[in-house]
Order: structure tokens, then C-alpha cells, then sequence
């Protein structure tokens, strides 16, 4: 679903995607639509913060660091990189986004192209929003 989505039917591709997320009796499909909806964010750039309104309206700040506390959990590469994004979109609003930098940069040579680009990303991201920042030095 994810290759189908565009600039012009992105509201109807969440729309369906936050149904099968919100499914009650379906494990699986909440985990690939919720996998879905973080792609999308990351396909089409102006349709991010659709993307995390769809879970979080108006409150998705305070699920940032539940969402950074659990790291370890990840092991898919999309889902690394789908964080790594929502790291550096909102770098200026996660206190320690230099040192979760840190952690996915001393692993960067074992991570897959994905997260490796995504990693990149985060970092000039985070330079560009916090320069002062310690990580950089």
C-alpha cells in the first residue's frame, strides 16, 4: 500500500492504514499498517505530520520518549530508520537526540543501508537545529 500512496490520496491511504492499525483482534495487521503509516511519513515528506496525527492529534510530543526509551526493541531496519527520522524531525523537542545520535553511530558500520542513510540524515538534522550541541565536538 505503501508504493501507492501519493501527494493526492495521502489522506485516504491513512485513513484506511489507521483502521487496520486500530483492528482489535488482528496482532499482525496493526503492526504492518502502523509499519505502513511510518514509511509513508517518510515517502512523502509533507504528509509527516499527517503521518503522526494519526496516532498522536495534537499530543505526539509526549510519545517521543516512550517511543526513544525503547531502542532495544527495534530490530527490523525500517523501523530503526522510521525512529531515526522522528528523532531528527524533532530533535529540537528530545533533550538527548545528541546521545541517541551517539548510540546509532557507534553501530552504524553493522546497521543496513536504510538505517545507515537515515543515521546520516539525523546527523545533519541535528546539526542544523542544535550547532552547539556536544556531539559535534
Amino acid at each position: 500500500m505503501v508504493r501507492l500512496a501519493s501527494e493526492t490520496n495521502v489522506d485516504a491511504h491513512l485513513s484506511e492504514l489507521k483502521e487496520y492499525a486500530f483492528e482489535v483482534d488482528v496482532d499482525f495487521l496493526r503492526k504492518k499498517s502502523i509499519k505502513a503509516i511510518g514509511q509513508t511519513a517518510v515517502k512523502i515528506k509533507s504528509a509527516a505530520e499527517r503521518c503522526v496525527n494519526v496516532f498522536y492529534p495534537s499530543t505526539y510530543e509526549g510519545v517521543i520518549p516512550i517511543l526513544c526509551s525503547n531502542l532495544e526493541e527495534l530490530d527490523e531496519p525500517e523501523a530503526k530508520a522510521s525512529l531515526i527520522w522522528i528523532i531528527g524531525e524533532y530533535a529540537n523537542k528530545i533533550d538527548n537526540a545528541d546521545e541517541l545520535l551517539g548510540i546509532f553511530v557507534d553501530s552504524s558500520t553493522e546497521e543496513s543501508y536504510v538505517v545507515q542513510l537515515q543515521t546520516l540524515t539525523l546527523v545533519v538534522k541535528l546539526f542544523l537545529q542544535k550547532p552547539d550541541s556536544s556531539v559535534f565536538f
